[in-house]
């Protein structure tokens, strides 16, 4: 539904211009005051119909013309810090909470570590939704991941053997039972 302005006094009219091509005289009346004036469809108002029409043609033309490759959609992963998770404590913990909120403008903080060394890796919760990761550390003892679980835990437990893997995570303090333990909350896995 488009909507015209009354040049007498100002009220607007509705009309669906969908029903009408380019170039074609539309004339009105206005209900408030009696004047009858006209426009004209232009070529602007129509073309937005056609961009729909062929908007999976567009589509394709603008992906042909791009110049894109497949390694451009591959998502890229900005790492901050590379940070054992045996240096993490509750104190850095607590000082990463002077960065929230956290959101559009302000990523959480990715901290990596490669050879991370695990003694368990099972899925866990009522609706088998959470990765729960047993690492061997002295300061972190655990990890959960909440997306792509299934995949994850087939690559930590291949043949019956848990092996060493590289993680992206941010770190977490975990309260429960009335006992604070830091966790990693794992991003993602290889």
């Amino acid at each position: 539904m488009k909507r015209v302005l009354c040049p007498k006094c100002e009220n607007y009219l509705f009309f669906d211009e969908t029903k009408y091509s380019e170039g074609q005289s539309l004339v009105f009346e206005c209900e408030h005051c009696g004047k009858q004036f006209s426009i004209r469809l232009g070529k602007s108002k129509v073309k937005a119909l056609r961009k729909e029409e062929n908007l999976e043609e567009f589509r394709k033309q603008l992906n042909a013309r791009s110049g894109l490759t497949d390694a451009d959609f591959i998502p890229k992963v900005m790492i901050d810090v590379i940070l054992p998770v045996d240096f993490l404590t509750q104190s850095f913990i607590k000082q990463l909470e002077i960065l929230e909120p956290f959101g559009k403008g302000n990523e959480k903080p990715v901290f990596a570590q490669s050879n991370v060394r695990a003694t368990r890796a099972e899925i866990i919760g009522k609706n088998k939704n959470v990765l729960k990761i047993t690492f061997n550390s002295r300061n972190c003892k655990s990890g959960v991941c909440f997306h792509d679980i299934e995949a994850k835990e087939q690559l930590l437990n291949q043949n019956g053997k848990l092996y060493d893997f590289k993680m992206l995570y941010y770190p977490t303090l975990n309260e429960w039972n009335g006992v604070t333990s830091i966790q990693a909350n794992v991003q993602d896995i290889c």
